[in-house]
């Protein structure tokens, strides 16, 4: 957040019990050019008698990532949960990937909230944002690849959103419910082809959309996404584009696990629909800084 906003923000961090600074955060934040070696833990209590104006939890409300309680008075409290990489297993690499996917969701998020800090659209999406969530996961349940690919593609979603003019709450809800029918096309037609995910997803899409309260005119939009995504020529509005591109990226290198640096940058060109797509492909697959 200071990094986003320099002399905008004013910002603290606390939890529910100091810690420590883990070596595995700095090294992954020192890759995107941000120092917190002389950053230490703080317990929440400190700030007991502190007013501010946003309180932002980042628990995911785990056994292992208990949320902390603030007792000061704040201007609005938003809850946007995300996986602890602290208790990320395997290998000491695996490790850090799972810190740099947590960092790449946390600055994605951050972008697009600091750029529509001024806007109630910020809360409206980041309330959202959390519902949808949960209600993905429960549907996914154990199926840990579907919950990752929805949030690898929220991710891109996120980054891509915040450089390119398309309504938040459509992208966001889109991205984390554009595959939300693949286990009912696995149940109903033993297949989760293309045509049975976009066939089984909208009404699912739809029902868990006016469960939580999102209005009409988006969620029908949602459901054109989430019935057409993989399909292209049959929407194309500026949402539908940053869904392909970010679902183009989270899937290429398992599409094109050959491609060298000229074909992949010959696919960039021919199949993203964005300007921000473009770029942070290039930045991610071929190396180009944006």
């Amino acid at each position: 957040m200071r990094h986003v906003g320099p002399n905008v923000f004013e910002v603290h961090s606390a939890g529910s019990m100091a810690t420590g600074l883990n070596p595995r955060a700095v090294v992954v934040m020192q890759e995107i050019g941000i120092d917190i070696s002389a950053q230490w833990s703080k317990v929440v209590d400190q700030y007991a008698r502190e007013t501010f104006d946003y309180v932002i939890t980042v628990c995911d409300e785990s056994e292992n990532n208990p949320c902390p309680v603030f007792l000061g008075e704040a201007g609005q409290a938003l809850h946007v949960p995300f996986e602890d990489p602290a208790y990320a297993t395997g290998s000491d690499e695996e490790k850090l990937d799972f810190f740099r996917t947590v960092r790449d969701q946390i600055k994605a998020w951050i972008e697009v909230f600091a750029e529509g800090i001024m806007s109630e659209d910020a809360n409206r999406v980041a309330a959202r944002r959390e519902e949808l969530i949960a209600e993905m996961k429960a549907l996914f349940q154990d199926d840990q690849r579907r919950i990752d690919h929805a949030t690898k593609v929220l991710t891109y979603a996120e980054k891509i959103i915040a450089k390119e003019e398309a309504d938040p709450l459509t992208v966001t809800a889109a991205a984390i419910l554009h595959d939300i029918g693949i286990h009912e096309a696995e149940r109903k037609h033993g297949s989760p082809s293309a045509r049975f995910q976009e066939l089984e997803g909208p009404p699912i899409a739809r029902e868990i959309m006016q469960r939580i309260g999102i209005d009409k005119e988006t969620v029908d939009h949602v459901c054109e996404i989430v019935g057409s995504h993989h399909s292209a020529g049959v929407i194309d509005t500026p949402e539908f584009r940053v869904i392909r591109d970010a679902d183009w990226m989270v899937n290429a290198p398992e599409d094109h696990p050959d491609a060298d640096q000229r074909k992949m940058k010959r696919l960039i060109g021919r199949v993203l629909k964005t300007d921000t797509g473009r770029s942070l492909a290039e930045e991610t697959f071929l190396g180009n800084e944006t």
